[in-house]
């Protein structure tokens, strides 16, 4: 159980993988929240275990609305300009398959490396100019809801929420 000491940030009503688990659940916790201090997590779990004052702590709180939160994984990056469609092997990975197993049966990198080469570059352009509007409208959404649906406290603390706080680098 948290200790009621005041927190910067607590992130609530969310889905969270630890990535602690053994048995491919990637460590889930529904109903979920997290609290940081200093720019740190220190506290994770679920929410029903927060009380009413711990809650009222905290300096800034956000409801994430249902949305999963995970740790940093791997370099998580996308390339603008692409051609091709790779979300089957998302699914295979999930399901057990291996990268080098993907790439026997044609997939991975190589197979985007062969759809950029096979379009033509008024095609690569169009794509690529609908994908950056695309994400220009999701992230001025993001923004917006964000900035319209947490709590701040009093204190002079800078804007920012998971994208942009000190824990997004946390060691």
């Amino acid at each position: 159980m948290p200790t009621p000491s005041p927190w910067d940030r607590v992130w609530t009503n969310c889905h969270i993988a630890t990535m602690a688990g053994a048995d491919r659940s990637y460590g889930a916790i529904e109903d979920a929240a997290v609290a940081a201090r200093g720019g740190r997590i220190v506290w994770v779990g679920e929410q029903a275990q927060l009380t009413r004052t711990q809650l009222q702590c905290a300096c800034e709180r956000i409801d994430l609305q249902g949305a999963w939160v995970t740790p940093g994984l791997i370099d998580p990056h996308t390339h603008l300009a692409f051609a091709g469609e790779r979300s089957g092997e998302f699914e295979r990975r999930l399901r057990g398959a291996s990268y080098e197993e993907i790439l026997q049966a044609g997939g991975g990198i190589l197979s985007t490396v062969r759809a950029v080469r096979a379009v033509d570059e008024t095609e690569l352009v169009r794509q690529t100019l609908a994908r950056a509007a695309l994400l220009a409208s999701a992230w001025q959404f993001a923004s917006a809801r964000h900035s319209s649906q947490h709590t701040r406290c009093r204190q002079n603390l800078p804007r920012g929420g998971l994208i942009s706080s000190p824990m997004s680098s946390a060691r």
